[in-house]
């Protein structure tokens, strides 16, 4: 769980000059994506059985049997067309959308088997492939999710009570550590009902938004949600809102497309609006000016823009440098909170539009 992952395939994948096919990509890229949204490789994570890894009941690109193609579970019917519908074989390339029996592999339950249990309304169980070893045979095999599923292959459907044994999931995939583990229980979990949108804890450390890495961690107790908190709860998403930029528009003169000449040591008058991502009035900004020309800076302190209510303005008179090195262009710039962590280039909606900072010049003589 966190704010980043990073997907990169390498060896093992010399087939594909070192990046993977197509689904080999997709694949691991939606498997490592699972993890951040709270999914383990058996089941969500904090769940019973969500190490475990290889289950034929489930349904899901989180689990190691079902990422990617493999010798058995051959490319052409990993993709099945990559269907989402209500009807047909399902596509790998997803999280689990539904569940099967659990299986016990010290009385497996082969009249239960692996049929998926009916989505919604649907009145037919979707219909899954299963990775599975076969016991008499040794084997690995691929069948379709159903009931009457012959773990045994002896052709014959047993239930718990016959105390047939049976180490389904050991298909033997490396490096995925699929090998022999006989006697677990197998559980069946629904991904989707468990995808964890709330990473990061609520907990804003002073001075901006934290993240995982800063150790700052939920410790609300959330149903099959990993501890490390929420990252877009509701005081994350405000904090974002709030980071969005408030906009700025300027008020003439001076006018923003450089064509304003004043003289050098004159009193100008500054002004704006400010409005917040919504396109309300903000009234209570920091905003400090800087006029910068060349290597000189000329900061106009945090709070000397005052507000008034009745014209919706910041104003400020500024009185521009003088002397001889004033002559010239001078580039204005308007930052909010100036010279804290959270500083901020106002952008007008020129700008924000275009993703660029905004700013313009004025010309002292």
């Amino acid at each position: 769980m966190g704010n980043d992952f990073v997907v990169s395939l390498g060896c093992g994948f010399l087939a594909f000059s070192n990046a993977g096919s197509a689904d080999q990509q997709a694949g691991t890229f939606m498997h490592e994506l699972g993890h951040n949204l709270n999914l383990g490789h058996g089941a969500p994570s904090g769940v019973a059985g969500s190490t475990i890894v290889c289950k034929p009941n489930h349904f899901s690109v989180m689990d190691y049997g079902r990422q990617m193609p493999n010798s058995v579970y051959t490319q052409s019917a990993w993709e099945s067309s990559f269907n989402y519908g209500a009807t047909g074989t399902q596509t790998a390339l997803d999280y689990a959308r539904t569940t099967a029996p659990n299986q016990d592999e010290t009385k497996v339950d082969e009249v239960a088997g692996t049929l998926a249990a009916k989505i919604g309304t649907e009145t037919t169980p979707r219909s899954y492939k299963v990775l599975y070893l076969e016991k008499n045979s040794g084997t690995v095999k691929l069948g379709n999710s159903q009931a009457n599923f012959d773990f045994s292959g002896e052709g014959l459907f047993s239930s718990p009570t016959a105390l047939l044994q049976v180490d389904i999931n050991a298909i033997g995939l490396q490096p995925f550590g699929c090998g022999a583990s006989s006697g677990q229980i197998l559980n069946s979990n629904n991904d989707w009902n468990s995808v964890n949108l709330d990473w990061l804890s609520e907990v804003v450390p002073v001075g901006g938004i934290g993240d995982a890495q800063d150790g700052v961690t939920g410790s609300d107790s959330i149903p099959n949600v990993s501890p490390n908190g929420k990252e877009m709860g509701p005081g994350f998403i405000k904090a974002v809102h709030d980071k969005a930029g408030d906009l700025i528009e300027f008020i003439p003169p001076p006018s923003t497309d450089g064509s304003s000449v004043s003289n050098a040591g004159s009193n100008i008058p500054m002004k704006f609006r400010l409005k917040d991502v919504d396109g309300n009035f903000v009234r209570d900004a920091v905003v400090s000016m800087v006029a910068k020309k060349g290597t000189v800076s000329n900061p106009i302190p945090p709070g000397a823009f005052q507000y008034d209510l009745a014209t919706e303005k910041y104003q400020f008179n500024w009185i521009s440098p003088s002397g001889g090195t004033a002559n010239g262009v001078w580039q204005i710039f308007y930052y909010q909170n100036y010279g804290t962590p959270n500083q901020v280039l106002l952008q007008g909606p020129e700008a924000k539009a275009a993703g660029a900072s905004y700013t313009y010049t004025l010309t002292l003589n």
